[in-house]
């Protein structure tokens, strides 16, 4: 009991030594913690600390176990609001800061989410996806966006976790509040929907699809 005790601390300790790195490097002007595995509905029972490799542009996370929102808000705010789920083919969450800051330089208030990865439990990232899209609607007013005109973009795995969010279609990972689910408009680079299934995150979908935004 002792030395699991331990090892839980130690992988808190991880966490909060990752999340603090990352949002002190992101340049995001919130830093939104949402939840982990020990508060979200599931958890992928990842026992590993999240592990950073930093590259050029890019923060490739392994291991995600908390999921965390980056908000960078427009200058010049013209009401539109995008949420970015990353790529990665659901073995690394590849962050990139830059993108958020330039849509927000031009009038786009941008979210950049850090998901869990599944692990074998398909439910974990599409419940962080539903997550991130109902906090853009119920927090507009706050973020100075229109709930109206929340968009979705994702490459690869994120777009995988992007596609049950393009317009006209509601998240099934959570059953409250639907209406607030369903995105405005979606851009798709070649989701990974067919590397999801050995994933653990499951799909019967095409490979590849692209939306215009």
């Amino acid at each position: 009991m002792k030395k699991l005790l331990i090892l839980a601390a130690a992988l808190a300790f991880a966490t909060t030594a990752t999340a603090q790195s990352l949002a002190a490097e992101s340049g995001a002007d919130e830093v939104i913690r949402y939840w982990d595995n020990s508060t979200a509905p599931h958890s992928n029972c990842d026992s590993k600390p999240e592990k950073i490799n930093r590259g050029k542009s890019t923060y490739k996370v392994a291991h995600t176990t908390e999921t965390v929102f980056y908000i960078f808000k427009a200058k010049q705010s013209k009401g539109q609001s995008l949420i970015i789920f990353p790529g990665g083919g659901y073995k690394t969450v590849n962050l990139n800061f830059g993108l958020g800051r330039w849509l927000a330089e031009n009038g786009i208030t941008t979210m950049v989410v850090k998901y869990r990865l599944p692990n074998g439990h398909a439910e974990v990232p599409l419940e962080d996806a539903a997550a991130a899209v109902e906090y853009m609607r119920t927090n507009a007013d706050r973020l100075g966006i229109d709930p109206q005109k929340v968009g979705v973009s994702g490459s690869s795995a994120g777009g995988h976790l992007a596609w049950p969010h393009r317009t006209g279609r509601k998240q099934r990972a959570r059953k409250s509040a639907r209406s607030r689910l369903a995105s405005d408009k979606s851009r798709l680079t070649a989701p990974a929907m067919r590397s999801a299934e050995s994933a653990g995150a499951g799909s019967a979908l095409p490979s590849s699809f692209s939306f215009p935004f």
